[in-house]
């Protein structure tokens, strides 16, 4: 999964945090213009338009779509542990939306990438010639992301130069102090998906810049699972690392948000 095969445009919008203070929201665009950016603190989603050419036979030409939000840490939308993403207000397949929260300190930055296959999916569902612009076949699409209170699993996750895709899930879904949780994890070859065997990495619990719980984990199948239980004093905001991943320097981080 290369994310980076062309230059994006981006998109700015000025939001108003809980502390008066003001943020800029980025959207970068690697296909079209994007339009009427929408979001503030009251209004839950992130909406905007953007054109696209929903014709079956277009799609059969288009390799992927991919969006890309710069999300100020400050913003209410960025204290989440997953996004749905919405086209047409048709829900978007949970491999769609990708986080990262390693490449920018300030931002949580979040990938909204469909393939070919996912397009021509969805492309059955939404393409109505009524809705297409008969000069270029373009539709203004609707897009929306936002929140989810209740993670969708498993979340993806692409590491520092996108070697591999890590995947993780938890149960319970909602993390509250004093509870054990059930982390799954696996590591995948990006390209096509497989569980990378005889895998390794130290996974690594951080809060507040300090480091609270290291384990080595190690799997003959690339599949893993670990049990933690976040103590009374944690944070609402500690964070995950996969770190030195078959003893390199790749890695994943994802941030946490407590239920208290």
């Amino acid at each position: 999964m290369d994310l980076f095969v062309s230059i994006g445009k981006n998109y700015f919008s000025d939001v108003i945090n809980y502390d008066r203070e003001k943020e800029k929201l980025i959207i970068k665009s690697y296909y079209d213009s994007i339009k009427s950016i929408d979001y503030n603190v009251e209004n839950k989603p992130l909406s905007f338009f953007m054109p696209f050419n929903w014709d079956p036979i277009y799609i059969q030409q288009t390799p992927f779509l991919h969006l890309e939000f710069v999300i100020p840490k400050k913003l209410d939308i960025s204290k989440t542990n997953s996004y749905n993403g919405l086209i047409f207000d048709k829900n978007l397949p949970t491999r769609s939306m990708v986080v990262d929260d390693f490449t920018d300190p300030n931002s949580r930055i979040v990938h909204m990438v469909l393939n070919k296959d996912q397009l021509d999916q969805l492309s059955r569902q939404i393409y109505l010639k009524d809705i297409i612009n008969n000069e270029n076949n373009q539709t203004l699409t609707p897009f929306k992301i936002f929140a989810m209170e209740k993670p969708k699993f498993p979340l993806d996750i692409l590491t520092t130069n996108e070697k591999y895709l890590f995947q993780i899930s938890w149960n319970p879904p909602l993390i509250t102090p004093l509870t054990p949780i059930n982390f799954v994890m696996n590591l995948q070859d990006p390209t096509n998906g497989d569980l990378l065997r005889h895998s390794n990495f130290d996974f690594v619990i951080t809060d507040e810049n300090k480091i609270i719980h290291t384990e080595k984990l190690k799997s003959p199948f690339g599949g893993f699972a670990y049990q933690y239980t976040f103590n009374k004093s944690i944070s609402k905001n500690p964070s995950i690392t996969i770190d030195k991943i078959n003893g390199g320097s790749e890695r994943a981080v994802l941030n946490l948000f407590i239920q208290k």
